[in-house]
């Protein structure tokens, strides 16, 4: 009996349109990877080889020309003759700044790449805008003292790699490469940076008179320093002499005189001709910083790292402040020289209020250092004088502290008769701590005469003098050191010893 052959089974066939479907979705993922790739940007163009190369190297010294030419068209030359002297085509009687000199040149001696993106100008000749090669970021043409000339054209920062690094083509070769950031870095200078600037010296430690002035010309306010730069207290003997005649507060006058000591140029401009002086705004400076420093001695370190004493004569030194370059950098004149300076740091003196620093606390000799305290009232008379020894131990040496400084024992006598000292230092602490009320009329004067004066001294000499006159029914005029400028609330400053203490 024959068999029955069995039914093949078959794998439906897929539609026409299925297959329509399919052919156009695959057509569509290539056109999408394809048009990633064209829309890719270049500067995520892997390079393809990983390879540091050198095409030229020399001695800096063998440079005889190099020309940096920028994006927007500014460019600079500088030239070396075979001694070494290297100066700037155009302005040779510019005195340059060495260290950034020698750096432009070490660059500029070697002419290198980090990587090669491509052999083939094929692949990117047509793309020059990609890489910022169109118009490039730095033009850099080098000329060597055996006659060989370099031409360097780098463009945009490659964003794609684990380094940062700049495209660069190389006239005379076919690649287009990548340059180190830090080389780009070096050779990407405008041309006012290559001119040498010497930093004002303003030492804290000498200043003795300080002077703002406004757009006006007109004095906005005044320091002068009482004593001498060298007494152990002078930062509290610090005046200020415009608007007003007042003690300076200690704090204010440390910060302003640390921030004169930080001023710093900028870049330089140009000299100050009436032209230029005009252009940048100098015709009318919107500020003006005047310091006058005494002759005194100051401590560096030299080159072997010992500790050398530098004398310094008295000086001068005026700012003046001209027109803003932008939001950031003014225009400063300093010595017949135009330079660029931060705003920020300047915008310190230009909007200080100069009413802030002047002391709002009467009393300015402090418990540790007071010697001896007159208070006069209504004709009575109390001298306070305090008596300072160091403390012994059993052993007959001095004691100390944990810092090691000697520890000594105050005692405190009132018109020769012992006073508690614990009492009377909790007295004078809570008169240290007196806040003026309120700021007296412009030229107010004392019509009576006053009824509480205090007079202090320091143990280094120091005598301040605080008197308390009528001002209203409310409140008594504070005279310190025979300069009216506040008012007190009555009785607010009193000497009151507690026996209790």
């Amino acid at each position: 009996m024959d068999s029955v052959p069995k039914k093949k089974r078959h794998t439906p066939a897929l539609s026409r349109w299925a297959l329509l479907a399919l052919l156009v979705l695959a057509l569509t993922g290539v056109g999408l990877w394809y048009g990633s790739l064209e829309s890719q940007p270049a500067s995520e163009t892997p390079p393809r080889t990983d390879v540091y190369e050198e095409i030229h190297r020399y001695e800096p010294a063998d440079i005889r020309r190099l020309t940096v030419t920028q994006r927007d068209g500014s460019a600079w030359t500088l030239l070396q003759d075979e001694h070494g002297s290297v100066t700037l085509a155009g302005a040779e009687e510019w005195p340059l700044d060495e260290a950034l000199v020698n750096s432009i040149l070490m660059v500029a001696s070697v002419v290198s790449y980090e990587n090669v993106v491509t052999d083939n100008p094929d692949e990117y000749i047509n793309r020059l805008a990609d890489f910022g090669l169109d118009k490039p970021k730095l033009i850099v043409d080098v000329i060597y003292a055996d006659g060989t000339n370099a031409v360097l054209r780098i463009g945009d920062a490659a964003t794609g790699t684990d380094m940062a690094r700049a495209y660069m083509l190389i006239d005379g070769r076919d690649g287009l490469y990548m340059l180190d950031k830090g080389s780009v870095d070096a050779l990407n200078i405008d041309q006012e940076l290559l001119h040498s600037v010497t930093q004002p010296e303003i030492h804290k430690a000498r200043i003795d008179q300080i002077t703002l002035l406004d757009a006006s010309g007109n004095v906005y306010g005044a320091w002068a320093l009482t004593g001498s730069i060298t007494d152990a207290d002078a930062a509290a003997q610090w005046m200020m002499t415009e608007p007003a005649r007042y003690p300076a507060d200690v704090d204010a006058l440390h910060d302003l005189r640390d921030s004169l000591s930080d001023l710093r140029l900028g870049a330089y401009v140009a000299q100050a001709t009436p032209e230029n002086k005009t252009a940048y705004g100098f015709d009318t400076p919107r500020f003006v910083i005047h310091v006058h420093q005494a002759a005194g001695t100051t401590n560096d370190i030299n080159e072997n790292g010992e500790i050398i004493f530098v004398d310094w004569p008295a000086s001068d030194f005026t700012m003046e402040v001209g027109a803003a370059r932008n939001d950031y950098v003014d225009y400063v004149l300093v010595d017949g020289a135009i330079y660029t300076a931060s705003h920020f740091t300047l915008d310190v003196f230009m909007r200080m209020d100069v009413m802030n620093t002047v002391s709002r606390y009467p009393v300015m000799i402090a418990a540790a250092t007071l010697d001896e305290m007159t208070i006069e009232t209504d004709g009575h008379r109390d001298v306070y004088k305090l008596t300072r020894a160091p403390l012994l131990g059993q052993d007959n040496r001095i004691e100390t502290d944990e810092d090691g400084n000697a520890v000594y024992e105050t005692t405190v006598t009132c018109n020769g008769s012992p006073v508690p000292y614990t009492a009377f230092e909790s007295a004078y602490i809570r008169m240290e701590t007196v806040r003026i009320s309120g700021l007296l009329p412009l030229g107010w004067t004392a019509s009576e005469p006053p009824h509480t004066t205090f007079t202090l001294k320091s143990t280094s000499g120091l005598t301040q003098t605080i008197a308390l006159a009528p001002f209203d029914a409310l409140h008594d005029a504070v005279i310190v050191n025979d300069c009216a400028l506040f008012y007190l609330i009555r009785r607010g400053m009193e000497f009151m010893l507690n026996a209790a203490e």
